[in-house]
């Protein structure tokens, strides 16, 4: 709701009528924009943790496997020493990340869903959905 908002801003109040936006132009200012709100408005959710290795090899290996087979949800590759730990998603809540939880088990067994910090702004952009 935020980001439609946003939009029509964008869109409506910062053209001039003989300057017209593209929708390249418009997506690129709305992701700016969603950079700036993650930034300094973090948010309760939840994760799924994929996997914990302390081979970064292995854990990039994941995220690539990962990032390739489900391309509109972020992964996140995060060490926390000695660990790196791979998360999917920025989920706001519990159902949302236990639904996706279940799709993606057989491809990744062991994983489980997480409270964790997210971003959900950055989850899914307009370039993503045209």
């Amino acid at each position: 709701m935020c980001l439609l908002i946003l939009k029509s801003n964008l869109l409506f109040s910062q053209v001039d009528s003989d300057d017209i936006m593209t929708m390249s132009e418009t997506n690129q200012r709305i992701d700016i924009l969603a950079h700036r709100y993650n930034k300094t408005h973090k948010l309760h959710g939840y994760r799924i943790q994929l996997m914990s290795s302390s081979k970064n090899e292995k854990a990039k290996k994941v995220k690539s496997r990962f990032a390739s087979k489900y391309q509109l949800i972020q992964v996140h590759l995060i060490y926390q020493q000695p660990f790196f730990i791979i998360k999917a998603g920025d989920f706001l809540t519990k159902i949302e990340a236990e639904k996706f939880q279940r799709i993606i088990e057989s491809d990744f067994p062991g994983s489980f869903v997480i409270p964790d910090i997210i971003y959900p702004y950055k989850q899914y952009t307009f370039k993503d959905l045209n």
